[in-house]
C-alpha cells in the first residue's frame, strides 16, 4: 500500500486512487458485482457530482469496474484522503438505500437468479456507510510528461449531462479520460 503523496502548491498533482468495496464476492460465489448493476454505478457518479461540486474534489477521469473503482483525482486545501471519504461515505450510504429499493423490487418467485441476487444484495444491505468500501485506499502519484501541459478536470455539469442522458454514456467519458491520462503518464 502507498501513503497518499504530499500536496503541491506550483504544480498539477495528479493521483490515481483505487477504492473497493469490502463486500466483494469472489466470482465462484457469483458471477456478478455490485457495480454490474447500473443503478449503483449511477448513485457513485451522483456522490462523485456532490464532491465536486462541495469539496472542490477534482476527477480527471475514472472506470468503474464490478467491485472496485480507479480514479484520477486532485485536490487542493486539504488531502485527497479526507475528499476521498466524503465520496466513500455519501456513495455508500446511497448505494445501500438502492440496494434496499432492489430487493423490495425483486419478485418473491423462488427463481435460482432471485435467490443468488436476495442473498448478495442481503450482504450490502447488512454493511453500513463505515463498512461498505475497505479500508486501504491505495494512492499513486502520477508524473505528467509534459509539464506545460494543462489538464481539465471532468466538470460536474457534463456528469450531470451524461447522467440524464441515457444515450451519452458516462462510463465511457470517464474511461476515455483516464486512459488519455495514463497515456500521458506512462514513461514510453
Amino acid at each position: 500500500m502507498m501513503s497518499e503523496p504530499a500536496e503541491s502548491t506550483h504544480t498539477q498533482l495528479l493521483s490515481f486512487v483505487t477504492i473497493k468495496v469490502a463486500c466483494g464476492l469472489s466470482k465462484t460465489e457469483v458471477s456478478y458485482g455490485i457495480f454490474d448493476h447500473r443503478e449503483f454505478c449511477d448513485q457513485f457518479i451522483r456522490s462523485i457530482i456532490y464532491c465536486i461540486e462541495n469539496t472542490n474534489l477534482q476527477v480527471y477521469g475514472f472506470v468503474i469496474i464490478s467491485d472496485q473503482i480507479h480514479l484520477i483525482v486532485s485536490s487542493e486545501g486539504c488531502k485527497i484522503s479526507e475528499k476521498l471519504c466524503v465520496l466513500k461515505k455519501i456513495s455508500a450510504r446511497e448505494i445501500i438505500i438502492q440496494v434496499g429499493k432492489k430487493l423490495n423490487g425483486l419478485d418473491a418467485d423462488q427463481s435460482r437468479n432471485h435467490k443468488e441476487l436476495r442473498w448478495f444484495f442481503n450482504r450490502f444491505l447488512n454493511s453500513d456507510e463505515s463498512s461498505f468500501w475497505q479500508k486501504d485506499d491505495r494512492f499513486l502519484e502520477l508524473n505528467i510528461k509534459d509539464k506545460d501541459m494543462k489538464i481539465e478536470p471532468i466538470s460536474s455539469s457534463i456528469l450531470t449531462d451524461h447522467l440524464a442522458d441515457r444515450e451519452r454514456n458516462y462510463m465511457q467519458l470517464g474511461a476515455n479520460a483516464f486512459t488519455k491520462l495514463m497515456m500521458e503518464t506512462m514513461k514510453i
